[in-house]
């Protein structure tokens, strides 16, 4: 019997290389791998390992097209940070917005296809009535408007939020910098210590596990949103988790504003500090869909948090030698 064929943008990052790894752990698919250059490094490793690689560009509509010929499944995403900040974020989201149209464009041509899932974020802009515009998220949502105005691929899609990744820890913004005077190292957010965050811990690890629910169970996830989130926990909670599990003292820091955030990392601190700041306004209203569609969770789709890397567990796998 041939099994059913999953096709995954990304298959090399973070988010497609744990869908990749749990869609052949679960056996139910055989997989094609899409990469800009087939050649690469991490393409060549996929090629060795025997899962089909297919060059095609997301700026291409016509080899997206050509690429996910005879797919049953596909999982879609874009990189807004791939092209920001080389270049400018109204760029990045123009060049992000057509990239996701193209998907779906070649989604809809794809007469195989009977599920689309679609990487995305909530929609900021339009929670806080207009008054945040977060760049890493504006270009998805459209994207999500759009797919929502085609009927026929709203029917076969399941938008997937992925939450906070504990591998953001590495990302200057994020780590914890040692203070010699206190001896301790400190995390600066321009946020307080409480405010509520949404995490799937180790996305390398998890995110694939709710992928492959979403596709196991369709009538569960198809034209509605999945919650890629395994806890809820703090912006103190994650440093806590990140002390604990590098036996380093920490403290956490509320800088006044993201402005100050901005002067400490300039650019992110304005990108990043906004995410933080909508947190801790909307607390527990932050990973909601004013459409009205319904939003799953892991329990819904019967999979439990032990069966999930916490923050705490990624970070012990992380490098931090340079510490």
């Amino acid at each position: 019997m041939v099994l059913p064929l999953l096709t995954i943008i990304g298959a090399t990052g973070n988010q497609g290389s744990s869908v990749l790894a749990s869609a052949l752990e679960s056996k139910q698919y055989r997989v094609r791998a899409i990469t800009r250059n087939p050649t690469s490094a991490s393409a060549v490793k996929l090629l060795s390992q025997g899962i089909e690689v297919v060059s095609a560009d997301l700026d291409d509509e016509a080899s997206l097209i050509k690429a996910f010929e005879d797919s049953t499944a596909i999982f879609a995403m874009t990189n807004f940070f791939g092209y920001w900040p080389q270049t400018s974020a109204d760029e990045a989201m123009s060049i992000e917005r057509q990239q996701g149209i193209n998907l779906a464009n070649a989604a809809m041509k794809t007469p195989t296809l009977q599920h689309y899932i679609w990487s995305t974020l909530p929609n900021f802009g339009k929670i806080t009535g207009g008054k945040l515009k977060v760049p890493h998220a504006f270009a998805k949502n459209q994207v999500d408007d759009y797919i929502k105005s085609h009927g026929k691929l709203l029917e076969k899609t399941t938008f997937l939020w992925c939450a906070f990744y504990a591998q953001n820890f590495a990302y200057p913004i994020f780590s914890p910098t040692f203070l010699k005077t206190a001896g301790k190292y400190v995390l600066l957010a321009p946020v307080p210590a409480n405010t509520l965050v949404e995490t799937i811990g180790d996305v390398s690890k998890n995110l694939g596990k709710f992928s492959s629910a979403i596709l196991a169970q369709p009538e569960k996830t198809r034209s509605k949103i999945v919650l890629g989130s395994i806890e809820t926990t703090t912006m103190g909670g994650l440093l806590q988790s990140w002390s604990e599990a590098t036996g380093k003292e920490s403290l956490y820091v509320e800088l006044a504003n993201i402005a100050e955030y901005d002067k400490l990392f300039p650019l992110w601190g304005d990108a990043e500090g906004l995410v933080f700041k909508f947190w801790e306004e909307q607390k527990d209203k932050s990973w909601i869909d004013l459409d009205g569609m319904e939003i799953i969770t892991k329990e819904n789709l019967k999979l439990e948090k032990s069966d999930f890397v916490g923050v705490k567990e990624a970070v012990e796998g992380m490098d931090w030698s340079g510490l």
